[in-house]
């Protein structure tokens, strides 16, 4: 068995240490004997290459960097990863990487940075003034409407993600 893990943006997106998940990851996978092979997704890769990972990653950056990289899924990667997650493929979003998978993310100063709608929520930052949220943190979506493999349909099950947070900006469901 052969896993490849699409690491998007390494050099834009992995601002708070984010290699280091990298490193887990492939670590765990060794353990158990599975090879793995990390294929670094950049501003210049086509987003053909995505169709051969099993699994995507991305991490955390500052404002600049996510607009760039806002901008590149926009107009290139954007609609791969979206039917990427339609078909289960699994992703692990840190930081500032799960807010594009909302509709926005908009920062205590500037302009809303775009993401990319696939969950129905949007992340906002109130300033340095407000503390941080730092934590474990469960999310349970139910009876939504869920595009999955390609058939829209009305789903009444528990869609659960789980993470770690250690963030200024407050993820609301829209």
């Amino acid at each position: 068995m052969k896993l490849t893990i699409g690491w998007l943006y390494p050099d834009l997106m992995s601002t708070y240490g984010d290699r280091g998940n990298i490193i887990v990851l492939v670590k765990r996978c060794e353990w158990r004997k599975i090879g793995v092979n990390v294929e670094e997704i950049t501003l210049e890769t086509k987003s053909d290459v995505l169709k051969n990972c099993d699994m995507i990653f991305m991490g955390g950056a500052q404002d600049r960097q996510q607009k760039i990289a806002s901008d590149d899924l926009s107009k290139n990667k954007g609609p791969a990863i979206q039917e990427m997650i339609e078909n289960e493929t699994p992703g692990l979003f840190v930081c500032a990487a799960y807010q594009f998978m909302g509709h926005y993310y908009r920062p205590a100063e500037g302009e809303d940075i775009k993401g990319l709608g696939i969950f129905d929520l949007y992340t906002q930052h109130f300033g340095k003034d407000k503390p941080r949220c730092i934590g474990n943190t469960v999310i349970n979506i139910k009876n939504q409407i869920s595009k999955i493999k390609n058939t829209y349909q009305n789903s009444t099950s528990l869609i659960t993600l789980v993470g770690f947070e250690n963030h200024g900006g407050r993820t609301y469901r829209s």
